[in-house]
C-alpha cells in the first residue's frame, strides 16, 4: 500500500510493524485513517502517561498486582496490614515474606526497564515518521528512481539498530536515532553498522560537541580557515583532538596535517572546482579551460566515513561567515571567483548562484 509523495514514510512504517509489532499500535489505524497529525499527539499523550507510571513504578508509588496491573502501593501496604493482624506471623513466614517482596521488587524492576524500552521505542518511532515525511516533501515534485523496488531494510541492521534505540531515553538522542532509520530506509546503506554502533556508545556530550562542530562541515572535511574563529564559535583544538580520539576526524596529529583537493571540471569554457556545505555550494572559477589546470587544495581536518554518517543526522544550518572566509581562501589560493547557490534535491545542480568573492584586477 502506498501513498502518492509518501513513499519513504510507509517504508518507515512497514519497517516498524515487521520489527517491532503490537508495542508500536496504532500504526495500522493511523495508514488507513491518514490522521498523522491527530493520530501523533494521541500517542504522544499516551506516551506521557506511561512515563509517569514508570517513575511510579520505579519509586515505589506503584506496584504490580497478581494480574500484572499497576496499583497504588499503600493499598498492598494496607492488605499486607489486615493479614498480620488476623494471624501471628513467625519468623519462617517473615523470611519468606521477604523472599515474597524481594521477587516482587525483582519483577517490578525488570517490568519497568521493559515499559521504558517500549517508551524509548515508541518515541523514536514517532522522530523516525516526522523525519520521512520530511525526507518525502523534499522530494516532492522532482523525478524519483524508476530502476526497481524498494530495497528491503537489513535484518542485521535493523536488529543493531533496535538494540540500541530502546536503551535510549533522552530526547535529543532519540531524535537522531529516529533520523538514523528514516535515512537508512530512505537511502540503504548510507550508515553502517559500525556507525549504529558509535551512536549508541555516543554521550549527550559527545552530540552537543558534534552538533557545534556541524556549521564547519564541508565536503572536503572542516576547512582549517582560522583558529581565532573557531574559538569565537566555541569550538577549539582540544575539541578537535577529541573529535580525533572518537574516531570521527583524522588531520589533528602529524607533521603538516591533510590536505583537500578540489576536483576540476569545464563549464563554459571554464575550468571550476566545486565544495558542498550542508545545503549550499560554492562554485570556484579558477580560469580559462584552455590554460593549465589549476587545482585548489586546502588545509582540513578530514572525516572518517563513521564521522561522515554521524553529521549527516544533524540539522544545524552551515555557518555563512565560515562559508565567506572558504570564499576568501579560495581567492588566496588563485581562485578568480567564487559564487555561492543551493544545492538542488538531485545533488547535481546549483541553483540561485551569487558572487561571494573574487579576485582584484590589477592596476
Amino acid at each position: 500500500m502506498e501513498w502518492p509523495g509518501e513513499t519513504v514514510l510507509v517504508r518507515v512504517v512497514d519497517a516498524l510493524e515487521k520489527g517491532i509489532g503490537g508495542a508500536l499500535r496504532p500504526w495500522q489505524t493511523r495508514r488507513v485513517a491518514k490522521a498523522n497529525v491527530d493520530a501523533r499527539i494521541q500517542e504522544r499523550l499516551l506516551i506521557e502517561q506511561a512515563e509517569l507510571d514508570i517513575a511510579d513504578l520505579k519509586a515505589g508509588r506503584k506496584t504490580l498486582d497478581a494480574n500484572g496491573k499497576l496499583v497504588r502501593s499503600d493499598t498492598r501496604l494496607l492488605l499486607l496490614q489486615d493479614e498480620h493482624k488476623k494471624t501471628e506471623v513467625q519468623y519462617a513466614q517473615q523470611r519468606s515474606c521477604a523472599a515474597m517482596e524481594f521477587s516482587q521488587s525483582a519483577r517490578e524492576a525488570a517490568q519497568a526497564r521493559e515499559m521504558q524500552r517500549a517508551v524509548n521505542l515508541k518515541k523514536i518511532a514517532l522522530y523516525a515518521e516526522e523525519e520521512a515525511e520530511e525526507i518525502d516533501q523534499q522530494s516532492a515534485g522532482y523525478q524519483q528512481s524508476t530502476a526497481g523496488p524498494p530495497v528491503e531494510l537489513d535484518n542485521d541492521w535493523f536488529a543493531k539498530w533496535r538494540a540500541g534505540a530502546q536503551e535510549v531515553s533522552k530526547d535529543e538522542m532519540q531524535r537522531l536515532w529516529g533520523k538514523l532509520l528514516a535515512g537508512e530506509i530512505a537511502r540503504p546503506s548510507s550508515y553502517t553498522l559500525h556507525t549504529v554502533d558509535f551512536l549508541s556508545r555516543m554521550s549527550s556530550a559527545d552530540a552537543e560537541l558534534i552538533a557545534r562542530i556541524a556549521p564547519f562541515v564541508t565536503s572536503g572535511g572542516i576547512i582549517k580557515v582560522d583558529d581565532d574563529y573557531f574559538k569565537s564559535q566555541g569550538v577549539d583544538f582540544h575539541d578537535f583532538l577529541y573529535l580525533d580520539e572518537l574516531g570521527l576526524i583524522n588531520g589533528t596529529v602529524g607533521v603538516g596535517g591533510l590536505q583537500f583537493h578540489l576536483g576540476v571540471n569545464e563549464q563554459n569554457g571554464r575550468s571550476t572546482s566545486s565544495l558542498v556545505a550542508g545545503t549550499h555550494a560554492l562554485i570556484f572559477d579558477i580560469g580559462d579551460a584552455a590554460e593549465p589546470v589549476k587545482k585548489l587544495a586546502f588545509d582540513v581536518f578530514a572525516l572518517t566515513r563513521v564521522g561522515k554518517e554521524i553529521l549527516t543526522l544533524t540539522s544545524i544550518l552551515i555557518d555563512m561567515n565560515y562559508m565567506q572566509l572558504i570564499c576568501d581562501l579560495g581567492i588566496s589560493k588563485g581562485a578568480e571567483e567564487v559564487r555561492m547557490g543551493l544545492l538542488h534535491p538531485d545533488g547535481r545542480q546549483v541553483v540561485n548562484l551569487k558572487t561571494m568573492a573574487i579576485k582584484k584586477v590589477q592596476p
